[in-house]
């Protein structure tokens, strides 16, 4: 948490002490870097101090982000004497490039063009002065950021160039206990391999620990600390196990069985959930027992509050409606059968208060601010440089590579890997991490690719390869690659509804025994599942509004993340791995470990991050690389604030990017720049005109600059008095102003967006819980950040 230093007015000693203070702290501070320094966007407006005047620049007005790389912004500012209080108030229109760094919310603005800075209230002469004073406080090669939030808010989603895909929506097996239950998925067919010197077998294509002690034709699920025991692994009944195999007390003390272990010896159930057994991604809904509705203000919706998932119950057409994967699936009983809905969704979940426990499905309803939020999200590429020295890959086939073609493209795929190899035009090409790969022959040697061919972008969404269709070069240099990938290579797509679903809904069913590849004489399975963004369900996949991507904390999908990434082993390197508690390529926020029991190697991720993470920064240096460099105290600067007496807070920050800006608070915040070139103040009653143009919009003799080399020292001038219009004269914002109104809108949204993001990333985290309780019986409430209100409950 960020230690902020406010005070009421002390006598002399006091403020000495706290200066003191503050530098001890920031001494401290330079020498043990902290994440509790990070910089961040701590609001609007921003002051600046010169020798002579002082210097506030109101929050910018966002007019443009072409392709997320250059932004052009209008930003209203106002300039004092030190020894006046009256302030001159002008207009500033800047383009500048971005970089973008999503995990963190932060937008870098560098090499800032000034295209025009105005006056209206003061003598060409004197203005040009003013203008001097405000270049000189903000060189072009000092960097700036501001909240990715505060952007987002102000953007029209109807100007992003967004891909749209129409994918599937139609239902997968839904199935409702009002019991605690799990949901164990073994994609395909049940699949087991012998533990060597036992008579036990384990599973290999399901994310749960389950054992068959051949002997006794018994099976175990590890369920918690706990085992459950039946005879029939397809219909059960399962119960508390009283005892345990002796051999599965026998198994190697290594990576492959450390969560089996550790369940040893055995802990009697206390509570034995029903479990369901599926061999295809499913769906579960738990409730602690019938539903119980709790209406939703102004709508017609009631939201059933004792389970997790998300379900309400519409009094108009006395249909439930369940949210799984970013899909809408109505029934009019949870016994189902259910249909698919999110074509056609009810206008009542359009007025869902914003303050109830269910406004985290709001981003998954199209037409919402929180559904364009997130659809402009997933929009934004995160780049990276790629050294073409620094960077190899080692891929790997079961035998000899095999490869078949993929339906209406002349691209083949490699059928018998786990990585995503292509052959086209007698070339290879394979995307891992969000970096293309490309070499002559199917076992390489790879080199980093710097021209992926255009066959590979017509991979219909049908694929299950289809997200790599999201990684794309967008330039190269002999020495470097510049790649970059959007939110639908981690499994976010914006669907053709206008709202971003998890994967492309496919329901592979008996296609999933394909998977498999027998070798040396079933001595071992070779399993290759589809990936989590293809099959979307039986993860129970739901939208993390901080992270921008679709998350779960498995549960009752299993211990190590549901259908999708589940334990794997692959005969080719000897790796078992277990999967994830989040859904991307690597997860944002969660855990995954891989063992190597032939040379005891053992890897883990964790905490946030993106595809580019895994490679470390010696080959591959990512758009987060600026915000880490900024982000530690000494170089990266320090913090300190203060309160004054006026009952504005300011909070002061010394670094490399904020050019020592100091972040005033008070209610005189409200300024905005219009596209007429005067100011304006949003007030309750209406809009007051803070300055009125008295110059032509022309060539020669007006207020507009253009950005020098050399600069003109600032010399003293009296500002004229603002010419502020009364708040009666001016209600209604004049048209040539712009649409204030809906700007003033966005402001406020991306204020508290901003906010909330800060908060949730300070709170160290990995997930914000959205339910108080957890009715699902098998590991715990179910994470995310999606609610911006709270638990439930």
């Amino acid at each position: 948490m960020r230690t902020d230093y406010r005070l009421m007015p002390l006598p002399l000693w006091g403020v000495v002490v706290l200066f003191v203070a503050v530098v001890f702290a920031c001494a401290i501070a330079a020498e043990t870097p902290s994440p509790a320094d990070e910089i961040q966007d701590n609001g609007w407006p921003r002051s600046f101090d010169t020798d002579q005047y002082n210097i506030l620049l109101y929050q910018p007005q966002v007019d443009s982000w072409k392709d997320f790389g250059r932004i052009t912004f209008r930003a209203a500012i106002s300039i004092a004497q030190k020894d006046q209080d009256d302030r001159t108030y002008g207009t500033i229109r800047v383009s500048a490039a971005t970089q973008v760094s999503i995990t963190s919310r932060l937008v870098q603005i560098s090499d800032r063009k000034i295209e025009e800075l105005i006056f209206p209230d003061v003598p060409v002469a004197d203005a040009e002065r003013l203008k001097a004073a405000v270049l000189a406080i903000s060189p072009s090669d000092k960097a700036i950021t501001i909240s990715l939030d505060r952007i987002i808010a102000q953007l029209d989603v109807n100007q992003v160039k967004v891909r749209k895909v129409d994918i599937s929506l139609a239902p997968p097996k839904i199935i409702a206990s009002e019991k605690p239950a799990v949901m164990v998925i073994f994609m395909g067919k049940p699949r087991f391999k012998p533990i060597t010197g036992s008579n036990l077998l384990f599973a290999v294509n399901t994310n749960w620990d389950v054992f068959l002690d051949s002997d006794a034709s018994t099976y175990y699920l590890l369920h918690g600390k706990s085992w459950l025991v039946t005879d029939n692994l397809e219909k059960g009944p399962w119960a508390a196990a009283t005892t345990l195999p002796e051999t599965l007390t026998k198994l190697p003390a290594d990576d492959n069985w450390k969560d089996v272990r550790a369940a040893i010896p055995l802990v009697p159930a206390e509570d034995v959930p029903v479990v369901f057994v599926s061999h295809e991604p499913a769906e579960l809904i738990v409730t602690a027992g019938a539903p119980e509705l709790e209406p939703l203000s102004g709508t017609k919706l009631m939201l059933v509050v004792n389970t997790d998932s998300d379900l309400f119950f519409n009094t108009a057409d006395k249909q439930y409606y369940v949210l799984a994967a970013g899909r809408w699936f109505k029934a009019g009983v949870l016994a189902g059968p259910w249909t698919a809905a999110s074509a056609a969704l009810p206008q009542d979940f359009k007025n869902i208060p914003e303050d109830s426990d269910a406004n985290g499905v709001l981003a998954s309803v199209p037409g919402t601010a929180e559904a364009n939020e997130a659809v402009i999200l997933a929009s934004i590429p995160q780049k990276a440089t790629v050294s073409r020295q620094g960077v190899t890959l080692d891929v790997t086939y079961a035998g000899a590579p095999q490869f078949k073609p993929i339906e209406t493209t002349s691209v083949q795929v490699a059928s018998n890997s786990p990585f995503n190899v292509f052959l086209v035009d007698s070339k290879y090409y394979c995307c891992y991490n969000a970096v293309w790969f490309v070499a002559q022959q199917p076992t390489g040697p790879w080199a980093v690719c710097d021209a992926v061919p255009p066959a590979i972008y017509t991979i219909p969404p049908t694929s299950p390869q289809y997200n790599v269709t999201y990684v794309t070069v967008y330039d190269s240099t002999p020495t470097t690659v510049e790649t970059g990938y959007t939110a639908g290579y981690s499994g976010q797509t914006v669907a053709a509804t206008g709202a971003v679903m998890f994967g492309m809904g496919m329901l592979v069913g008996d296609e999933l025994d394909d998977c498999y590849d027998y070798h040396h004489h079933d001595d071992y399975y070779c399993y290759y599942p589809y990936s989590s963004c293809y099959v979307s369900y039986g993860c129970g996949a739901y939208y993390h509004s901080y992270y921008g991507n679709y998350v779960t904390a498995g549960g009752v999908y299993g211990p190590y993340g549901g259908a999708g990434h589940y334990a794997a082993y692959n005969p080719a390197t000897g790796v078992y791995s277990r999967g994830a508690a989040i859904y991307g390529p690597n997860g944002a926020a969660g855990y995954r470990a891989a063992y190597n029991p032939s040379t005891g190697n053992a890897g883990y991720r964790a905490g946030g991050g993106n595809a580019y993470s895994s490679w470390g920064r010696a080959g591959v240096t990512n758009g987060e690389d600026w915000v880490r460099g900024g982000y530690r105290s000494g170089p990266g600067g320090s913090v300190g604030a203060i309160q004054g007496s006026g009952g504005a807070a300011a909070i002061r920050r010394q670094d490399q990017y904020g050019n020592g800006t100091t972040v005033i608070r008070s209610k005189d915040g409200d300024i905005y720049a219009g596209r007429d070139g005067n100011v304006y103040k949003k007030t309750d009653d209406g809009w007051e005109q803070q300055s009125a143009a008295n110059r032509t919009r022309t060539a020669q003799g007006t207020n507009s600059v253009q950005p020098r080399t050399n600069r003109p020292t600032a010399q003293p001038v009296t500002p004229a008095r603002p010419s502020i219009v009364p708040a009666s004269a001016v209600r209604q914002v004049p048209p040539q102003a712009g649409n204030l109104q809906r700007e003033a809108s966005a402001r406020h949204r991306g204020e508290i967006n901003a906010s909330r993001s800060q908060q949730f990333q300070r709170s160290g985290s990995q997930y914000a819980p959205r339910r108080s309780g957890s009715y699902q019986g098998g590991g715990g409430s179910r994470g995310g950040g999606g609610s911006r209100g709270g638990g439930r409950r």
